[in-house]
């Protein structure tokens, strides 16, 4: 049994190092639309796969992500555009505000022991204070947004090829994955499945769910926020409307409910599947008719497979391997 466990991961990562050669070949073959597009699906399988962290493994629909990742995006961009402090500098300064912002709500809510309905209407509230507050902030530059002045160069994280943030994006999603597999494989990711499945039965038998649940929602603000620096330097342009999106994170869960909750490869499945499918509606079909798509996809998937692509398929090759004589 052992051994065709092990047959079975070396396939999938047979498969995955498989699709990681093509994607590095692929900005050659495709057009700077598609390569700029391919740079934005890794972001969001890299934002997608954080959110997985506290939201699939620790089983907890947050919402607080858009404002880990405008203190990402905001932070780098005031620093650079008002004190020409690089975004590589700038860029962990907003991850460790993210973090505190995380770590102050999450143990508040935590310690009050309230329900994950309550608590996920709580992380709508403060990040509907974040919007407002961007937008009411000269500093952050209010409705009107900040416009970051071209400067091409390694230190002010701005390339003169799309293709550099097409790779920079690819390694921040692979690095992001490998610290998901890493997290799902440790004790802290055994503790986070536990609280997920009972809260209460994980506190009785000495689990400190407070603790864990926080380390995993900083490790999620953290990781979140530096994407939010990539972002602001991808497309040299910030506002509320972009930067602290509640459809961002609304996004990252519906990739996370196609590919798998709690699956180091779901976010990934989804990301790949929604967002490539949904720029082709978009591009040949009609502007916000993606939105429909999207929906029709996850009623679909829930429908057939839900708990997600990714164990419907680890399921199906179970059982073929076990009809398999030995």
């Amino acid at each position: 049994m052992m051994e065709k466990h092990l047959k079975q991961d070396k396939r999938v990562y047979l498969f995955w190092g498989a699709l990681l050669v093509i994607s590095l070949a692929l900005p050659w073959q495709l057009s700077i639309t598609w390569v700029r597009i391919f740079a934005m699906v890794f972001l969001f399988i890299y934002w997608a796969s954080a959110w997985n962290i506290i939201g699939g493994m620790a089983g907890e629909i947050n919402f607080l992500h858009p404002i880990f990742i405008g203190a990402g995006a905001y932070s780098s961009t005031v620093l650079y555009i008002h004190f020409g402090v690089s975004p590589w500098v700038g860029m962990f300064l907003g991850a460790a505000i993210a973090v505190v912002i995380g770590l102050v709500i999450g143990w508040i809510c935590y310690r009050s022991g309230l329900p994950h309905l309550s608590f996920a209407l709580i992380c709508l509230g403060f990040t509907h204070i974040a919007e407002i507050t961007a937008l009411e902030w000269d500093l952050l530059g209010g409705s009107r947004g900040l416009v970051i002045r071209p400067a091409l160069g390694f230190a002010n994280m701005q390339f003169e090829s799309i293709s550099s943030y097409y790779y920079m994006g690819l390694g921040m999603a692979v690095l992001m994955v490998a610290i998901c597999l890493w997290i799902s494989r440790s004790k802290i990711g055994y503790y986070l499945k536990a609280i997920k499945h009972n809260e209460t039965a994980s506190s009785a038998i000495g689990i400190d769910t407070v603790r864990y649940r926080l380390t995993a929602l900083a490790v999620s603000a953290f990781f979140c926020a530096l994407g939010g620096t990539f972002y602001a330097q991808l497309v040299l342009y910030i506002d509320p409307h972009s930067a602290v999106s509640i459809t961002t994170v609304i996004s990252m869960i519906l990739f996370c409910a196609i590919g798998g909750f709690g699956t180091v490869w779901g976010p990934v499945v989804g990301t790949l599947i929604l967002m490539p499918l949904g720029e082709v509606v978009r591009m040949y079909v009609m502007t916000g008719f993606h939105l429909i798509i999207y929906g029709v996809v996850v009623i679909l998937v829930i429908m057939l497979t839900p708990h997600g692509l990714v164990p419907w398929f680890q399921g199906m090759m179970k059982r073929k391997a076990e009809a398999k004589p030995v």
